[in-house]
């Protein structure tokens, strides 16, 4: 319980720093980043591929809590961590669909408590993140490339 406490608390605190790269117009721009008052704030070129997966994935969960269904509102399509591409395969995916289906996002049918980036590496202008779920044994392998200095999934598997 007091592991779950405190991931929620870091949570909370990195999807309260991070809510001006899901909200261009909240926050600091780049010009005003470095105030002078502590460290500058990351702009989403200086995002590793483990906080952009983060970052991704805390977006996620708050908007299924608090907003709506992402597949349904297709709240993803303008999502900057994500390439054209992913989505064109993801939307073509969902359309598949006879009844039922799964979320690709999060390769279950659930949307976990949370998710948590465990692992990243980077070779050129790919990184592979592996990330872990609320659910027992449940693990994500998110795809990025790097797009204009920008790093973007670009596939989810198990």
């Amino acid at each position: 319980m007091k592991k779950l406490l405190v991931m929620l608390t870091a949570l909370v605190v990195l999807a309260g720093a991070m809510l001006w790269v899901i909200r261009p117009d909240f926050g600091p721009t780049e010009a005003q980043a470095d105030t002078g008052q502590g460290a500058p704030v990351p702009t989403l070129a200086q995002l590793t591929p483990g906080e952009t997966v983060q970052v991704f994935y805390d977006w996620y969960l708050d908007y299924a809590r608090n907003t709506g269904n992402v597949m349904a509102d297709k709240a993803y399509h303008n999502s900057p961590y994500l390439t054209p591409e992913f989505v064109q395969r993801v939307d073509e995916l969902i359309a598949s669909f006879d009844k039922g289906g799964y979320d690709p996002f999060l390769q279950a049918q659930d949307v976990p408590e949370f998710v948590t980036v465990e692992d990243e590496t980077v070779t050129g202008d790919e990184a592979v993140v592996t990330a872990s779920t609320s659910f027992p044994g449940h693990s994500l392998v998110v795809e990025l490339v790097s797009v204009d200095g920008l790093w973007q999934i670009n596939d989810v598997r198990r």
